[in-house]
């Protein structure tokens, strides 16, 4: 009886640990399906094509800062008459602000108003051509910007920013651009269009300033036939 009893023992745990090990075994390989399936990148919209700021769609960074429509108060300054305050636009389309800042916040005001009158005046048209592991912006002066949709951290040298610090990829169905500049400025670039859409949306953030910045841009498709 005793040898009996040991041996449906020894049998009971042979069976649980073979019970064990295959439950192990099939959440291991429940585990590792789901990783892999969470690195995939999602879908790419096509952005390809030749694109026109439409202005009466799009937002402006003058609109931005003195509408206060970021979710605060209009920025100090900026009501009546249009005035410069900190935080806010000057007539001829700069950011004011650098008043009492100190030569430093100066130097990244003034770096803020090239980066942004880049963005807004250069983005007028934009030609997108996309390939699996690139893009590459051409914009209204004829200038190019080609980038590595890998989402590392490239270093390059553009005129009237210096050194800036590029990192691209495809994200929730949205090719995102990030630049960091050599001062702490930060530009954030997200472009989405939808399956067929004629309209590609490119919504751009601004922080390093006093105030964060977030704008809208909306281009139409042109066919140039």
């Amino acid at each position: 009886m005793g040898v009996e009893g040991a041996h449906r023992r020894a049998t009971r745990r042979c069976v649980l640990g073979l019970w064990f090990i295959a439950t192990t075994f099939t959440a291991s390989l429940s585990a590792c399906s789901s990783r892999g399936n969470a690195s995939e990148p999602g879908p790419r919209p096509d952005l390809a094509g030749n694109w026109v700021r439409n202005a009466g769609e799009s937002e402006t960074p003058a609109e931005r800062l003195m509408r206060g429509r970021d979710g605060g108060s209009p920025p100090e300054g900026s009501r009546g008459g249009g005035g410069a305050g900190r935080g806010g636009m000057r007539p001829g389309g700069g950011m004011g602000g650098a008043r009492g800042g100190g030569p430093e916040m100066q130097e990244r005001m003034e770096r803020a108003r090239t980066t942004i009158q880049m963005l807004t005046e250069e983005g007028s048209s934009i030609t997108v051509n996309q390939s699996d592991s690139t893009v590459v912006l051409t914009y209204a002066n004829g200038s190019s910007f080609e980038i590595v949709t890998d989402g590392k951290e490239r270093e390059k040298a553009i005129t009237g920013l210096g050194d800036v610090k590029v990192k691209a990829e495809w994200k929730d169905g949205q090719l995102v651009i990030e630049r960091k500049l050599e001062d702490g400025l930060k530009v954030r670039e997200e472009y989405t269009r939808g399956p067929d859409s004629p309209r590609l949306l490119v919504v751009t953030s601004v922080s390093g300033l006093p105030r964060d910045l977030t704008f809208r841009s909306v281009y139409d498709r042109r066919d140039d036939g």
